[in-house]
């Protein structure tokens, strides 16, 4: 069985640096071989749960253009 220390904000509502630093941590250890492969996986997740306020909308939009 594989566990996994997640990160997470104190608020949970912000898309933000824990998310990005995660994201980090996938390409630095080779689970994903570059960022677009990862970006796709975040919009894919961030389609099916959608952005739970204005702020973390314009923070997705940032990242994924």
């Amino acid at each position: 069985m594989v566990s996994s220390k997640r990160r997470k904000q104190p608020n949970g509502n912000d898309f933000g640096y824990y998310v990005m630093k995660n994201i980090l941590d996938i390409i630095s250890a080779n689970i994903a071989k570059s960022w677009m492969e990862v970006k796709w996986d975040v919009h894919e997740a961030l389609v099916q749960n959608g952005p739970k306020s204005p702020k973390e909308l314009r923070l997705i939009v940032e990242v994924m253009t």
